[in-house]
């Protein structure tokens, strides 16, 4: 605001220095704000900041739910078990899902998420 009036009176504070030293100045408040605050000592604390940071995010990051997952655990497990119990392939299982339910999905995908699978029968 200072600024602005100096210059519509003609005057040119960038020779005069004020800007510079409050500039300066308002760089130590900023400094002593963070001291103050305990926010940031030093730039060996920037790294404990970092890490911090980082475990924050990772902790609060959510794995995004899978649909293929959630349909397979939802709608068509008793299919699956069905077609398993009637002897068929993982493959076949996997040709069967995508012809008669719309659902592309491998079947190493399909092996590691029913294998073990409390509802499902043990493999011989």
């Amino acid at each position: 605001m200072m600024m602005n009036d100096a210059r519509k009176r003609g005057e040119k504070v960038e020779d005069s220095g004020d800007v510079y030293y409050r500039a300066f100045i308002w760089g130590i408040e900023r400094r002593m704000r963070l001291q103050d605050n305990r926010r940031l000592k030093s730039t060996d604390d920037l790294e404990e900041v970092t890490k911090q940071r980082i475990a924050v995010a990772k902790a609060t990051a959510k794995a995004k739910p899978s649909p293929i997952l959630d349909r397979l655990h939802a709608d068509l497990l008793p299919v699956v078990i069905q077609l398993r119990k009637e002897g068929l392939s993982w493959q076949k299982v996997s040709n069967y899902l995508f012809e008669y339910h719309q659902l592309e999905v491998d079947r190493r995908y399909l092996h590691k998420v029913f294998t073990g699978h409390p509802e499902f029968p043990v493999e011989k």
